[in-house]
């Protein structure tokens, strides 16, 4: 029955797409083809928490390259460590990036995906209150992501969703910039963290070291349906 019913859809110029599927259709389908247009080789997952970015790749942009995953949460490293067995091309490492290597105090929230090297606020939106809260403090390795060995590769492209600290990832990767060719990051447009950056202090810096905006998805709104964060994609500059 499911083949039928794609076959008289594509007979109409129609694609049967699973419900699961259409939220990041848009973020996949552009994902996808950057990571084509770049020949991407190599994903670097910073803050991959139970890899859903994997995940994301693998099943819905179509990439079937290397991953390599950083995830600083013990539990959660050792889980991917586990998953990791079953994809020769993911490798993940358990520690944190950023700008300095360094130990720091991990606030590990009550829903996991909300961690953060920085102190939650939820002043300006109580609908997180409950899961952007402090559960434990664990200390944890961070490391220059420049100073990783990583497989050899030109084509990079490079995600971070860290809560905060995604500049900091990336000023530690100005060793390896230069052959980065897509970035992912989270903009913040509300901040639900104390002095996280805004979003044109993020795209200004970005901006600065050679990438342009190539599309904004909203991650979170507010109870009036104002963007809390987007995943922002930049490609680097070619002229």
């Amino acid at each position: 029955m499911k083949e039928v019913l794609n076959n008289i859809a594509a007979h109409l110029g129609y694609a049967v797409v699973p419900a699961w599927r259409q939220p990041g259709m848009a973020q996949a389908t552009l994902t996808g083809q950057l990571l084509r247009h770049h020949q991407v080789d190599l994903v670097l997952d910073v803050g991959a928490n139970a890899g859903q970015y994997h995940d994301f790749l693998r099943l819905e942009a179509g990439y079937e390259g290397e991953v390599v995953s950083f995830e600083p949460q013990p539990d959660l490293a050792e889980r991917l460590n586990a998953r990791a067995a079953a994809d020769p091309r993911w490798k993940v490492h358990h520690l944190a990036l950023g700008s300095a290597d360094a130990e720091l105090a991990l606030n590990v929230m009550h829903r996991g995906e909300f961690s953060s090297f920085l102190q939650p606020d939820n002043t300006g939106q109580p609908q997180f209150a409950d899961l952007n809260r402090v559960r434990q403090t664990v200390a944890v390795p961070v490391k220059r992501l420049d100073a990783i060995e990583l497989p050899a590769s030109d084509r990079l492209f490079l995600k971070a969703d860290t809560q905060g600290f995604d500049l900091e990832v990336i000023r530690g990767a100005s060793g390896i910039l230069p052959r980065v060719k897509v970035i992912q990051t989270e903009v913040c447009v509300q901040p639900i963290y104390k002095g996280m950056p805004r979003y044109r202090d993020v795209l200004a810096e970005l901006e600065g070291l050679g990438f342009s905006p190539a599309g904004f998805f909203a991650v979170s709104r507010s109870a009036d349906m104002a963007a809390i964060e987007f995943d922002c994609l930049l490609v680097r500059r070619e002229d």
